[in-house]
Formats: structure tokens, sequence, C-alpha cells
């Protein structure tokens, strides 16, 4: 059987049998690396969004998910989303949106960027925790309960992208509050 649209081998079934293990798709990148290709009938094998969607859930014809990867598969990762923002830069949480006045005072919270990825969900595993500093920057915020005192200092001594117990760890360079969504 070969894949061409037609029954080659009489069985009643068209591209379907022995001899159609689909090749890997070639230059595939990001999630999309190692897809196998998908039988197009008579245009043949096809490595395009329908064999991407077919190999990864996490596929996305256009790129929405801020998670470090390059979901599109054009080899840029997170591209076309305010994703990313300098390492240290902060913003305002009222300029996120709604859902980020989460600080018993918003006017006066801060979002801190750590190691250039998207602004309070640096670590997809502990997304539901974001890091507050305060507008005067002030040592003496807490992270779930446990006292920071110099700048630098991280909550259990974890990086600031590693979690442990579901609990967000404080950045290098936050002072402040992790706060639950």
């Amino acid at each position: 059987e070969l894949c061409d649209g037609l029954d080659n081998d009489c069985d009643g079934r068209t591209d379907q049998g022995p001899g159609m293990e689909p090749p890997i798709c070639q230059g595939a990148r990001g999630v999309c690396a190692d897809a196998p290709a998908r039988c197009a009938g008579d245009v043949g094998w096809r490595c395009d969004a329908g064999a991407y969607a077919a190999y990864t859930d996490a596929y996305e014809p256009d790129e929405l998910s801020c998670d470090g990867a390059d979901n599109d598969c054009d080899g840029d990762v997170d591209e076309g989303n305010d994703c990313f923002c300098s390492e240290r830069a902060t913003t305002w949480c009222r300029d996120l949106g709604p859902e980020w006045d989460i600080a018993q005072d918003p006017q006066s919270g801060k979002l801190i960027c750590t190691r250039g990825l998207e602004f309070g969900r640096n670590c997809a595993p502990c997304e539901d925790y974001r890091i507050i500093v305060w507008e005067d920057g002030a040592p003496d915020g807490t992270c779930q309960g446990a006292r920071s005192t110099e700048a630098g200092q991280t909550y259990g001594g974890h990086d600031p992208c590693q979690c442990a117990d579901n609990l967000r760890s404080c950045g290098p360079w936050a002072m402040g509050d992790c706060i639950p969504d």
C-alpha cells in the first residue's frame, strides 16, 4: 500500500495497511519535533497542522500559550504574546487586567520578572502563585509565611522557577508576598 489515494493492495481500504508507516516530518521544530507525517491521499505524505495536531495536544496553529515552548512549531518560543520581559523588569499589577488585582492594595503592587519569562507566571507547575513586589521595594515581605529579609534570598533556598509542594519560591530580586489566585 502507498500513500496515494488508491487501494493499491485491493483490500477495499485506501491508504491503509502494511507499508503505511509514515515518515517523520523533517525540519519540524518545537512541540512538533519528531511528528509523523499524515497521509493526505492523492497528494501523498504531508507535514502540516493536521499532522502536528494529531501528534500532540500542545500544538497551536497560532501561538497562544505562554509556556516556554514553541507551540506553533515555527522555531520561535511564545512569540506574538506579551510573554517575555527583561530580567528584573517590573510591571504594575493593575496594568495586567482585573484578574491581577489580587494584592491587598492592587495600586501599589508590582510583579517582577525572573529569568526573562512571563510576568508572574514564571513556573508552569506553580502558576497559581505570583510574586508581588511592593512599590517601595521594602525587603520585609513574606513568601508563604516565610520571612524574606535580604535581597536575593529565596524561600526554602529554591531557585525562582523550581517549585516544592506546590509552593512558589521567591525570586532573586522579589521581596514581597507569593499570593495564590
